[in-house]
C-alpha cells in the first residue's frame, strides 16, 4: 500500500501566490529567447529547409483524406507554402522545381492533436517533440487569458512561425470554488458576456468549460456565445449528466468524464474525489454495454463531438507503477515531467491509493468499447492526448492514441487518420487549409516509409516532414532527438538542471499554486 502525506502550502496569502505565478508566467518565456542555440533550458527546433523555386514529389502514393479510398500514385508540387497541384504519376504535365523521389512511399496530411495544453512554461520542451513525431498543429485546451490578444485565431497564417500551429480554446471557465486558482469565474451576466466579447473580438472561437461550472452560468455563456458561432467544449460540469450539458448547448465532451455518472446517476460534486473514483465508475460499466450503445446512440444523434483521450487515462493508472517510465522516448525530455508532473508528487494524487490506480488502468477497456459504439452510431471523434498529462510524450503520444483507437475503440486505420487529420480541422474551422491533401491547401504533410492504411503504427515510420513548404529530412529530425537525449542524460541536466527543476517545483506547485480545492 502506499502512503501519501500531503504537502505543506503554508499560509501563504492568495493575492501574493497569484501573483507569484503571473510573475513566473511573464518573465520565463522572454528570458528564454535570449538564450542562443540550442541548450538544456531552450531545446533548438526542427531545422526545415525551404526551395524558394518549388519542388514536386513524384511517384507517390497519395492518402488525400477527401474521402476514403486506395492511395492515388501521383506527383505533387509545392509553392511557397501551398500545394499547387497534384496529377497522376506519369501523366507529363510538368515538374516543379526540386525533384524529390516518392517512390515506394506515402504522403498523409501532418498530424493534429485536438487536446493538449501547450501555452506553458514547458512549451520549449513540447514543441520540437511535436514537430519532431509530424504533429504540426495542436489545439491549446485551457488558453490562459492573458494570451488571448496574442494568439488571436491562431498562427495558421503566420509563416515565420516554427511550429507546431497552435489554436486556442479560451479557459477554463469554471464554477467557485475553481479546480485550480487560475480559472474564469464568472459570477453573472454581465461578466460572462464581458468575457466572451473579448474572447470573440480576439478572433479565438472556441472556449473550455469546467468542472465545477453551475448549470446557470452555463447557460448564460451558450446564450451570450451563440450568436458568435463559438464552439463550446470541455468537461461535463459535475452537476450535470450527458443529456442535461448537450440540451443547454455544450458542442464537445472531454476525456468520456460523464460517461460512468450518467448511466450510474451519479453526482459527486467533488471534482477530486470524482476523478479519483473514475476508474471504479468505469467498472461498473463492464457488462452495461446496451446501456453505452444507447447513451452512444443520442450522443451522436445530438452532434457531440468526442475528445477521448485514451493517453490520460491510461497513463494515470500507471501513476503508481514504474512501466511506463522505461519507454525510451522519455530520454527526450527534461525529468520534471516522469519525476514530478507523472508521480505521486503532484498534487492530484493526495487521496489515491493502489486499488483507485488498479481500477484505472482498465478504463481504456470499457471508455474504448463506448468510443466504438459512438463511433458506429456516426459520432465525431477527435484524436487528444492532453499531454503532458497521463505520460503525455507531446507529438509521440499523439501516435499511440491513433493506435489505441484502432486497438480498443476498432477504428480502422483510415477512422483512425481522420481523427487527427480532417476532422479536428473542420471542428477548428481549418478545413481551406489544413488537414487534406489538394491543390490550394496548406504544405503540412508526411511522407512515410510504409501504408498506415494496412497499419496505422506507420504513422511513426516518418522519412520527411513537410512544414509550411519547407522539408525536414529524416536525418535532421533524428540528430535533434539524439542531441536532446544526450543532454537530457548529461552531467549538466543530472546533477544541475534536474535538482533545480525538482527546487522550483517543490516552490511553485507545493507553495504558490493552491492546492485542487473541494466543495
Amino acid at each position: 500500500m502506499i502512503y501519501i502525506t500531503k504537502p505543506n502550502y503554508g499560509r501563504i496569502p492568495q493575492k501574493m501566490k497569484n501573483n507569484m505565478i503571473n510573475l513566473i508566467r511573464s518573465i520565463a518565456p522572454p528570458l528564454l529567447n535570449f538564450i542562443p542555440g540550442y541548450s538544456l533550458f531552450k531545446p533548438q527546433r526542427i531545422v526545415f529547409k525551404e526551395n524558394k523555386d518549388g519542388f514536386t514529389i513524384q511517384n507517390i502514393n497519395v492518402i488525400d483524406m477527401v474521402k476514403e479510398k486506395k492511395p492515388m500514385l501521383a506527383d505533387v508540387m509545392i509553392k511557397g507554402n501551398r500545394i499547387v497541384d497534384i496529377h497522376p504519376s506519369g501523366s507529363e504535365q510538368g515538374i516543379l522545381g526540386q525533384k524529390i523521389n516518392g517512390k515506394g512511399k506515402y504522403l498523409i496530411p501532418a498530424l493534429i492533436d485536438s487536446h493538449c495544453h501547450i501555452v506553458n512554461f514547458m512549451y520549449p520542451w513540447m514543441a520540437p517533440l511535436y514537430m519532431a513525431a509530424g504533429v504540426t498543429a495542436v489545439r491549446d485546451m485551457a488558453t490562459p487569458q492573458k494570451k488571448w490578444r496574442e494568439l488571436g485565431s491562431g498562427n495558421i497564417h503566420d509563416e515565420s512561425f516554427l511550429g507546431p500551429r497552435i489554436f486556442p480554446v479560451a479557459g477554463f471557465f469554471d464554477g467557485p470554488p475553481g479546480v485550480f486558482g487560475w480559472a474564469i469565474l464568472p459570477k453573472n451576466e454581465k461578466e460572462v458576456s464581458r468575457y466572451v466579447d473579448e474572447l470573440f473580438d480576439y478572433g479565438i472561437n472556441a472556449l473550455k468549460i469546467y468542472s465545477y461550472m453551475p448549470p446557470e452560468i452555463l447557460k448564460l455563456i451558450v446564450k451570450s456565445a451563440k450568436p458568435k458561432n463559438i464552439h463550446i467544449a470541455g468537461h461535463i460540469p459535475l452537476a450535470l449528466d450527458m443529456y442535461q450539458a448537450a440540451e443547454i448547448g455544450m458542442h464537445e465532451f472531454e476525456h468520456n468524464l460523464g460517461v460512468p455518472e450518467t448511466l450510474l446517476s451519479i453526482k459527486d460534486t467533488n471534482f477530486n474525489k470524482n476523478i479519483r473514483l473514475q476508474g471504479h465508475y468505469w467498472n461498473q460499466l463492464k457488462d452495461k454495454d446496451k446501456e453505452m450503445q444507447e447513451l452512444a446512440m443520442n450522443m451522436s444523434k445530438k452532434g457531440i463531438i468526442n475528445v477521448p483521450t485514451f493517453n490520460v487515462a491510461r497513463g494515470m493508472g500507471y501513476t503508481n507503477l514504474p512501466d511506463l517510465k522505461i519507454d525510451k522516448r522519455l530520454d527526450y525530455l527534461p525529468s520534471i515531467f516522469p519525476d514530478l508532473i507523472w508521480s505521486l508528487k503532484f498534487p492530484a494524487f493526495n487521496q489515491w491509493n493502489d486499488n483507485d490506480f488498479a481500477a484505472q488502468r482498465n478504463v481504456i477497456n470499457i471508455s474504448g468499447r463506448y468510443t466504438r459504439y459512438l463511433k458506429e452510431a456516426g459520432g465525431t471523434i477527435l484524436a487528444g492526448t492532453d499531454t503532458p498529462m497521463g505520460f503525455g510524450i507531446p507529438g509521440f503520444s499523439l501516435l499511440d492514441e491513433l493506435n489505441w483507437l484502432v486497438t480498443y475503440a476498432n477504428f480502422s486505420p483510415y477512422e483512425a487518420l481522420s481523427s487527427a487529420t480532417v476532422l479536428p480541422a473542420k471542428v477548428m474551422r481549418a478545413n481551406n487549409d489544413l488537414g487534406m491533401i489538394k491543390q490550394g491547401m496548406l504544405a503540412d504533410m508526411l511522407i512515410l516509409d510504409q501504408n498506415p492504411l494496412e497499419n496505422i503504427k506507420a504513422v511513426s515510420k516518418i522519412n520527411t516532414i513537410i512544414f509550411n513548404g519547407k522539408i525536414a529530412e529524416y536525418q535532421e529530425i533524428k540528430s535533434k532527438l539524439n542531441k536532446m537525449a544526450e543532454n537530457y542524460s548529461g552531467f549538466i541536466a543530472q546533477f544541475i538542471l534536474n535538482p533545480t527543476f525538482r527546487m522550483l517545483f517543490d516552490l511553485i506547485v507545493r507553495r504558490f499554486i493552491p492546492p485542487p480545492k473541494t466543495r
